[in-house]
């Protein structure tokens, strides 16, 4: 008997279902909001299925406090959490091979920490809402450092560029690029010009190589022009 009730009790159920999607789809203002309903009821959905899948727990909480946090895609996050977000002191790596082990505010690095980059250059100083910002050195992968103050993720200031082979270069850094003294800048073709600069361009003795090394000139330079002697 109750099987038979269950049974009649869906059917019914369907029935009517199908008879109002009818009635709603038989206008066009019906089928904006069948349609609408079906929209939202998916974003809902899809909402709810990221947040609860974003990461995975290895530890017996990650709302509060210290936490270990393994995210989609391989990220993996060690530290101090605050409402399931870094805060705090934590380190940070994924798969691509970044990796930077610092401070934390709100789930964006802030405060001092250190990042490595696939590259094998670095970055050790400190952080403004996931941006460089202040005092900082950057590292390239042959061994050359920048220490410069840095701005919106910049060098900007005075800075001292020490080259692989211990040459120091002291100058002036503006939106991201050496301005005045003595610094090096490379260049979207892979050419490396090493030298004097004043006011963002070349200007007195440098040398420009191109990217496989090669000296392409090795003099003095005017108004970011090769400036050669007249015989």
């Amino acid at each position: 008997m109750y099987p038979t009730r269950i049974i009649t009790f869906f059917k019914t159920a369907v029935l009517t279902l199908k008879r109002s999607l009818q009635r709603w789809t038989s206008t066009k203002k019906g089928k904006l909001f069948f349609f609408l309903t079906i929209a939202f009821c998916l974003f809902v959905f899809v909402t709810a299925f990221l947040k609860f899948t974003k990461y995975k727990c290895l530890t017996e909480s990650c709302e509060n406090g210290f936490a270990k946090i393994q995210y989609r895609g391989g990220a993996y996050y060690e530290g101090y959490v605050r409402n399931s977000h870094p805060d705090g002191y934590g380190l940070f790596k994924n798969e691509e091979g970044h990796f930077y082990k610092g401070e934390w505010k709100h789930g964006v690095k802030h405060g001092d920490g250190s990042y490595r980059y696939p590259d094998g250059s670095s970055y050790s100083g400190t952080f403004v809402n996931n941006k460089k910002q202040g005092l900082g050195v950057f590292g390239w992968r042959d061994g050359t450092t920048l220490s410069v103050r840095w701005n919106e993720d910049e060098p900007d200031g005075a800075g001292l560029l020490i080259l692989s082979d211990g040459t120091k270069l002291s100058g002036i850094y503006k939106s991201g690029r050496i301005y005045d003294g003595n610094g090096a800048f490379i260049y979207p073709d892979g050419n490396v010009y090493i030298g004097s600069w004043r006011a963002g361009k070349r200007e007195g003795f440098g040398i420009l190589r191109n990217e496989s090394g090669q000296i392409i000139h090795k003099g003095n330079w005017k108004n970011d022009k090769e400036a050669f002697n007249a015989n």
